[in-house]
């Protein structure tokens, strides 16, 4: 019985877990101000998880991931700015931290 408490425990200590759309900071870096479009944007990074829509027609949106195994975690998040055309003006802030098996 201990054994399968231990392997129990270990198996709760491993299990991950993730919140916010899966993207990557490479595809962050892909993108282009003046050519990258909210559409596409959506499209490469998923759905934002917070989205500020100006009364000029400028939209800040913002992508966060956070993903955790057991003690060890990770989180990215970037927040891009589209102008009134829906083009991608700059990457206003973007960060990652933590340690993900296998980096």
């Amino acid at each position: 019985m201990k054994r399968y408490a231990g392997l129990l425990a270990t198996a709760v200590l491993f299990a991950g877990c993730a919140t916010g759309p899966n993207f990557s900071m490479q595809s962050v870096e892909a993108m282009r101000p003046g050519v990258t479009t909210y559409t596409e944007a959506q499209r490469t990074l998923g759905q934002p998880t917070n989205v500020i829509r100006d009364a000029d027609g400028t939209i800040r949106a913002g992508w966060a991931r956070g993903e955790s195994w057991g003690i060890f975690s990770s989180t990215r998040a970037v927040i891009i700015h589209f102008g009134p055309d829906g083009r991608m003006l700059r990457v206003a802030n973007k960060g990652q931290s933590g340690w993900a098996p296998g980096s």
